[in-house]
């Protein structure tokens, strides 16, 4: 008996476990999050439905449906209103900058291509600062060559028997010497 109870309490248990993860996990809390939403926003588009036919009621009725001895009172209340909303125009107005200098919201196409383009030129940029240090350097290792293979022609000019021209590297000596003292001044 002790082992067929426990093994229905343990079914129970999973039962209830499996419950569970449907209400936390299943689609059907989603779609009631989902439906909530959609009724908050159709009652908001509804309450500004609303607020845009009052202020279009209140501006169709005709002067013809105002009591005669009151007319004079709607029409001065009318020319006020319509004073405060063209002020508050042209106050808004006056805060904006002129039409030709506003920015153009661009779209998500439009902000990536100027993104892609921005980021070419800077490769191309890199790519042709990084070529003519490539040139530059290869020029000056050339230089750098030609200087020490003409100094080495100088320096290793032999005689008839083998030995070195001395004359010819003191005056190698001396001319480096000279461009040195001139280069410190």
């Amino acid at each position: 008996m002790a082992a067929s109870s426990s093994s229905g309490e343990q079914r129970n248990q999973t039962r209830k476990k499996r419950e569970i993860s449907k209400l936390k996990y299943s689609r059907f809390s989603e779609e009631m999050q989902l439906e909530k939403q959609r009724t908050m926003m159709v009652k908001s588009k509804y309450m500004r439905m609303l607020k845009k036919m009052d202020h279009s009621a209140a501006a169709q009725v005709d002067a013809q449906h105002y009591p005669e001895h009151l007319k004079h009172l709607y029409e001065e209340e009318q020319q006020d209103f319509d004073s405060r909303v063209a002020a508050r125009s042209a106050r808004r107005r006056a805060h904006l900058p002129p039409v030709q200098e506003q920015r153009v919201k661009l779209t998500a196409y439009q902000k990536a291509n100027e993104e892609y383009k921005r980021i070419s030129n800077e490769r191309q940029k890199k790519h042709e600062d990084r070529e003519q240090r490539k040139k530059d350097k290869e020029e000056a290792i050339k230089k750098y060559k030609k200087k020490k293979w003409q100094k080495y022609r100088v320096l290793m000019q032999k005689t008839k028997k083998g030995q070195p021209r001395l004359n010819l590297q003191i005056d190698h000596l001396l001319k480096e010497i000279q461009d040195r003292m001139e280069a410190s001044k």
